[in-house]
């Protein structure tokens, strides 16, 4: 019985070498440690930053979309569709009486969640902060939202056009699987706000649960959407 174990064993053994190359798996495991740790290092100096400085530090993040109505204190609803609600967060590292999250909200009846669309978001949102000299965002490798030539692109023409202030706008990527930052810290409290209100029937009572949480929210039209393009080829 010990020998059969132990052929099987060597058979799963031989198997695993030759499915996966493990120099190269242990390799990669330690860039990917070595970079998350690097950029976890570098959220908290610039948390601590942020404190005593003018500048703008924030982290940024694409709250799990919202179906409204939402009842759940109902066993039982009868509706059409509902509809789904966006929230994008911009949401200081360390909570400062100073500063407060800035919810920019929308629903899929003005637009969706594209690239594009994004990139409106945060258009909108630095026009609103259009006197800082320098803003630093935090955000996640999701590279259909904020890793792709059409935001780079964006930030480009709005670092050196006279819309702002800003000559720095600084991207930090979190590295995947390690991105724990304030702004899911600030969608706990949105989801909690709304589990108190309990009934949340529309886009306004949307809005209302998540100014209860003391944050400032930027509702989108749909003249704020723009087609933003990809610029990094002629």
């Amino acid at each position: 019985m010990k020998s059969a174990n132990s052929a099987k064993l060597l058979d799963c053994m031989i198997t695993l070498k030759k499915t996966f190359n493990l120099t190269k798996v242990c390799s990669n495991w330690k860039i990917h440690n070595e970079k998350y740790t690097q950029a976890r290092k570098f959220y908290e100096a610039d948390k601590i930053k942020s404190q005593n400085s003018k500048d703008l530090f924030v982290s940024v993040d694409l709250q799990k979309v919202i179906m409204l109505p939402r009842c759940e204190m109902f066993k039982s609803l009868i509706f059409t569709q509902r509809l789904v609600a966006y929230n994008e967060s911009f949401v200081p590292l360390k909570s400062m009486a100073k500063e407060q999250p800035t919810a920019v909200i929308w629903h899929e009846a003005i637009r969706g969640r594209k690239k594009e669309d994004i990139i409106s978001v945060f258009a909108k949102y630095i026009q609103s902060q259009r006197d800082r000299l320098k803003i630093t965002f935090w955000v996640d490798n999701c590279s259909a939202q904020n890793k792709n030539w059409a935001f780079l692109s964006f930030l480009v023409f709005v670092v050196n056009s006279s819309l702002i202030e800003a000559s720095e706008i600084e991207v930090n990527y979190f590295e995947p699987e390690h991105t724990f930052m304030s702004a899911d810290s600030f969608h706990h409290s949105v989801e909690k706000s709304l589990k108190t209100m309990k009934k949340v029937y529309d886009f306004k009572d949307y809005k209302l649960a998540i100014e209860n949480t003391k944050a400032k929210t930027i509702e989108m039209s749909t003249e704020d959407f723009s087609l933003w393009k990809d610029h990094s080829k002629k």
